[in-house]
């Protein structure tokens, strides 16, 4: 007749995990313990202190699914059995406290922040779609923004091409490439070499093995959804509709911000 949770505690059983505001998963591999960790709610990161029962003396390690990387304390410092975690909206990663011997992580060199800022952007957009092929800005808007004489190419849904050219002094140490606020995938080359899309916050990439001395090329393609589009045709007749779907959006509704909307930045 008693909650689990009372129970636990008359037994003096600590919780696994404390932590307000993430959601887990607990395995145990060996000596080692792994934790699946994200924030609790949809659209908010998370920042604080989580503590780990059982951990004390273990190695801890940050893996990061959406690269493969593993952190050995430049995003979380590791305490006995408490860790800081700083996660973005729809970010995740795996904390893992290591029995034995852990994989050896080389500690970031330290140097001096040093950041461009990225303007004068080409921008392509397919053809077919009542929007300008090709336009040259200055200053990163959405696409709502950017064709406010046209109620079409407002709503355009689909990719578009952002290049650009920049100079780099030196490439020593790590470079890494922050493109800020994105709406909503993006996929970065750099000086012809391809990295993973990006599709959730923190839209940032280390670019280290592309970047060189002197000038460097960057392309980026953004996708958004089709919730744009939708929304426009909402008042369009059913016969020039150009989307289909079981359940489409009111079109009284706002359109959302869509594109590079930065701002973009090189840090080394």
């Amino acid at each position: 007749g008693k909650a689990i949770g009372d129970v636990l505690k008359a037994e003096g059983i600590a919780p696994d995990v404390v932590g307000e505001g993430i959601v887990w998963n607990h395995r145990r591999s060996g000596d080692d313990d792994w934790y699946f960790v994200a924030p609790a709610k949809d659209g908010k990161g998370f920042e604080g202190e989580v503590a780990f029962r059982g951990v004390k003396g273990k190695v801890c390690e940050i893996w990061h699914p959406e690269s493969g990387l593993i952190d050995g304390g430049r995003r979380a410092t590791a305490l006995p059995g408490r860790i800081h975690l700083s996660l973005a909206p729809a970010q995740s990663c795996f904390v893992v406290f290591r029995g034995a011997a852990a994989i050896p992580v080389a500690p970031p060199v330290s140097r001096p922040a040093s950041h461009v800022s990225l303007r004068a952007w080409r921008v392509s957009f397919p053809d077919g779609w009542d929007v300008p092929t090709n336009t040259t800005v200055q200053t990163l808007v959405p696409w709502r923004e950017l064709f406010r004489e046209s109620p079409s190419a407002r709503a355009f849904s689909g990719t578009a091409m952002y290049t650009t050219e920049f100079d780099l002094e030196d490439v020593r140490g790590r470079v890494v490439l922050d493109l800020g606020r994105v709406e909503s995938i993006a996929r970065v080359e750099l000086n012809g070499k391809t990295f993973q899309d990006l599709w959730a916050p923190p839209y940032s990439l280390d670019v280290t093995h592309a970047a060189r001395k002197g000038r460097n090329a960057l392309k980026i393609e953004v996708t958004d959804t089709w919730y744009n589009r939708l929304v426009y045709e909402g008042w369009l007749p059913e016969a020039k509709r150009r989307t289909w779907t079981f359940r489409r959006p009111s079109e009284r509704l706002p359109l959302h911000d869509s594109g590079l909307l930065g701002p973009v930045q090189i840090k080394h």
